[in-house]
């Protein structure tokens, strides 16, 4: 992930997503692709199991807003899922695509470190939000 004066952008195995600061929406605990992960099998099993999956899988502070995605050629399962989960839990402004971005991924304390840095000075309205809801 890079965070520049013109907002964030990731670019890993399988994406480029980018969001302009003034894009971003919101700030929130978002549930992730292992938390929405079905369990194979079938009967009451398999829903037992996909409920205590996703226990298992707290969900992660994020960054939403609306973007650019590139998927790159071959990209793998785990990328299409997150991208799919982010249409569906976030929509974006007509022209552009749902971003959705894991903080925790790169900075476990990142409320505390250089990505809050960045976030409180570009948007201080999130940081307000995250320090609210944080323990």
């Amino acid at each position: 992930m890079t965070l520049e004066p013109e907002g964030l952008r990731l670019d890993d195995a399988g994406s480029v997503r980018a969001v302009r600061w003034e894009s971003l929406e919101r700030l929130a605990k978002l549930p992730t692709p292992e938390s929405q992960r079905a369990t194979r099998g079938g009967g009451i099993g398999w829903v037992v199991m996909s409920v205590l999956k996703a226990a298992d899988a707290p969900a992660q502070w994020g960054v939403c807003g609306s973007g650019r995605v590139l998927l790159k050629p071959n990209a793998p399962a785990r990328v299409l899922q997150e991208l799919a989960l982010t249409a569906r839990i976030f929509p974006a402004h007509p022209g552009y695509q749902p971003v959705a971005v894991y903080f925790a991924d790169f900075e476990p304390d990142w409320l505390r470190g250089r990505i809050g840095d960045w976030v409180e000075f570009r948007r201080p309205d999130l940081i307000d939000a995250a320090s609210v809801a944080a323990p």
